[in-house]
């Protein structure tokens, strides 16, 4: 198990090593942009997380860890300079291995049962068996958590759905097999019911309607493009009528009433979707971000990965909140860089969005925004870059973008 789990950091590493080799003029260029050094900056002061503390010294190699895990994938991709080619092979293989999951989620709520990692060891981000998830009508697939499945393939979903459209023009495949991949993603993205994965696919549609469907009114495929975007609008209106179901049974579980929906083809028991525990976890997160504030340790906080360790004065597992967690481990100074971070991430994107003159570059752009604005609503809703593979994908999808 430790080499399945280290296996990504060595696979980096010999990447940067290549690069050192192949790319070396590239390298010398990481300076002009205020977003590589604002990224450096950030890094630099999350190498003071948890200074004064105990806990110091490991707070130092989990950042180094997760930096070479995250943070170093975006200067390899940034440095690579990728072809849109390039882009569109990785991008292809990451929809395929979202499909391929999204898929075996939907087979084991068939069935009942987790076969393939039904066995697998808990860890504290996860400390509930799947098959307590499967008996909700919840589907956790490979990822054992349906946070983490959502916030995975609702990032996923917008390169799948990019993809087709491209195969629609070009028509390298039958437009079936491409069309099915976003269709099953999305059918999996609902059946997580995670609350950041479907505000994140909404934030995504707006986006959609509102800017880049213009890009597509001169293809040759238009007609069949307005086809799939009212399946699309259909699918969001499905996504909303179950968020307006799993709200208005905690809204009255809140009041002390009865419940209106209850279970649905013996599958989903939205009894138990109601989950109340989660919002109160989720405002207890944010009543101990701002409590933080008036502690000696708001500065460099408490150490990264110290929350769930026992170590310190918080009792949780995890925050449920990436940005309150970043607070509370980092330091307000470190996540106020990582907050302007982002911000620069999507300023340098949507720039290069509305100012570029291929339009198929342009669309690929918005939609790769649209997966990070994903990224950044899910954050809300759990400690998304603590999860290796959504660390790298994030970092990643930041690399093809600016």
């Amino acid at each position: 198990m430790p080499i399945i789990k280290y296996f990504p950091l060595f696979l980096i590493l010999l990447l940067l090593v290549n690069l050192l080799y192949t790319k070396p003029d590239n390298i010398k260029a990481f300076k002009q942009g205020k977003l590589n050094l604002c990224i450096l900056f950030y890094f630099f002061l999350t190498l003071f997380s948890g200074l004064g503390t105990n806990y110091y010294h490991i707070s130092i190699l989990k950042t180094i860890y997760y930096s070479l895990t995250g943070i170093l994938i975006y200067f390899i991709i940034y440095f690579w300079r990728l072809s849109q080619t390039d882009k569109l092979t990785f991008l292809r293989s990451m929809v395929i291995i979202g499909f391929l999951v999204s898929l075996y989620g939907i087979v084991t709520l068939v069935i009942k049962k987790d076969v393939l990692f039904a066995g697998l060891e808990y860890s504290k981000s996860n400390l509930i068996n799947p098959k307590i998830f499967l008996e909700m009508g919840r589907i956790s697939s490979s990822f054992g958590n349906p946070l983490f499945l959502g916030g995975f393939l609702s990032a996923i979903f917008p390169p799948s759905l990019f993809l087709h459209l491209l195969n629609l023009e070009q028509k390298k495949l039958p437009s079936y097999l491409t069309a099915i991949m976003p269709i099953v993603i999305f059918i999996a993205i609902i059946l997580t019911f995670s609350v950041g994965a479907f505000l994140g696919i909404i934030a995504f549609y707006i986006l959609y309607h509102i800017k880049i469907k213009e890009l597509y009114k001169t293809s040759s495929v238009y007609t069949i493009y307005e086809g799939a975007r009212i399946l699309f609008f259909c699918g969001i209106v499905l996504l909303c009528a179950v968020l307006f179901m799993m709200a208005t049974n905690a809204l009255l579980y809140l009041q002390g009433r009865d419940y209106v929906f209850g279970e649905f083809f013996g599958r989903f028991d939205f009894h138990r979707l109601a989950n109340v525990e989660a919002i109160s976890l989720r405002l207890d997160s944010l009543r101990c971000a701002l409590n933080f504030l008036k502690t000696n340790r708001c500065i460099f906080g408490i150490g990264i990965g110290s929350i769930g360790t026992g170590n310190n004065q918080f009792s949780r597992i995890s925050m449920d909140n990436y940005y309150c967690l970043s607070l509370i481990e980092s330091g307000i100074l470190a996540s106020i860089i990582l907050i302007i971070t982002f911000y620069l991430i999507m300023k340098k994107g949507y720039n290069r969005f509305t100012n570029t003159t291929l339009v198929e570059q342009a669309r690929l752009e918005g939609f790769l925004i649209g997966s990070l604005t994903i990224f950044f609503i899910n954050m809300f809703f759990w400690d998304l870059l603590n999860h290796p593979t959504m660390r790298i994908l994030f970092w990643l999808l930041v690399g093809f973008l600016v």
